[in-house]
Order: structure tokens, then sequence, then C-alpha cells
């Protein structure tokens, strides 16, 4: 069966972190369905890989620093053309 209907498709948004605000607890990291959120041990912060992220919004609201919001994908030039599965 070559067929690929996807059953997901990606929001009008992507997360982003507030570097300032993240706290770097790792809670969202826990959360994320689709990989998009990684540790930076470098920087002791999370970061979003917006080509992975289908703006859900679990992580924000997971977030008790309130660090992560949504932006709209299409200000998100890595993002813009991202819809579907």
């Amino acid at each position: 069966m070559g067929h690929r209907i996807p059953i997901l498709f990606r929001a009008e948004y992507v997360a982003s972190v507030d570097a300032s605000a993240c706290t770097g607890c790792r809670q969202c990291l826990r959360l994320c369905p689709f990989g998009a959120l990684a540790y930076s041990a470098g920087t002791g912060k999370t970061e979003v890989d917006v080509r992975q992220c289908f703006g859900c919004g679990i992580c924000r609201a997971e977030c008790a620093a309130e660090a992560i919001r949504l932006r709209d994908r299409r200000d998100v030039p890595a993002a813009a053309r991202l819809w579907t599965a």
C-alpha cells in the first residue's frame, strides 16, 4: 500500500523559547510528541527545531516559567512552507 495519507497536520504556529525566561528544567521535553524540543548543555536552555514542531502548544502549557510561546508559522522562514506530516 503505497499511499501516504497524513493523519496530523501542522498548525499555523510553531513554538519559540524565550531564552532569558527558560530555566532549563526540561519538563517540556517529556511531552513533545514530535521530538521538536532539545536541551542545549552549552546554554542550559531548551531549543525548538521549528521544522519538527507541529505547533500543538503542549510544551507551552507545561512551561512553569512561561518561556514558551507560539509564533505564526508564516513568520518563521524555516517552517513557513511546512504544513503536512
